[in-house]
């Protein structure tokens, strides 16, 4: 059997990464926090908050009370309490979320910790440690 190359030489390489680096300079990051006073940081807070509400599209939800379901109430490693609430989000739309209660120590305030699911592959169930999930993929 012939050894043959299984590399293709490629003379030029197509990138958007200048006009990536381009764009990002001329409209990139106009929102960035450059604030110097507390004005400042006022005034930039609320368009921030404003400009966020827009992207993800907050306007156009329904409002609706939350009542919240427990529907599972579990203790996992170290005295851990894993709850999973459901959460009516809008008038007929749930979101089911992980609540994890670490164990009371004495009279110390307990902390609060968000952790939204990523690409782990199992989202929020690798976060809050459901079915052995350990956030790999494979």
């Amino acid at each position: 059997m012939e050894n043959k190359k299984r590399t293709i030489p490629i003379s030029r390489f197509y990138t958007c990464e200048e006009k990536l680096i381009k764009r990002m300079k001329e409209k990139g990051r106009k929102n960035r926090f450059c604030a110097e006073t507390k004005t400042d940081y006022e005034n930039w807070k609320k368009e921030t908050r404003e400009l966020l509400k827009n992207l993800i599209g907050l306007q156009n939800m329904e409002y609706s009370p939350l009542t919240p379901q427990c529907l599972e109430r579990v203790v996992i490693e170290d005295g851990i309490i894993r709850e999973k609430i459901l959460l009516q989000v809008e008038p007929e739309v749930y979101m089911p979320v992980y609540v994890l209660i670490p164990p009371k120590k004495g009279e110390e305030k307990l902390k609060c910790f968000l952790a939204p699911p990523g690409h782990q592959g199992a989202g929020k169930y690798s976060v809050a440690g459901v079915g052995g999930n350990s956030g790999s993929c494979g």
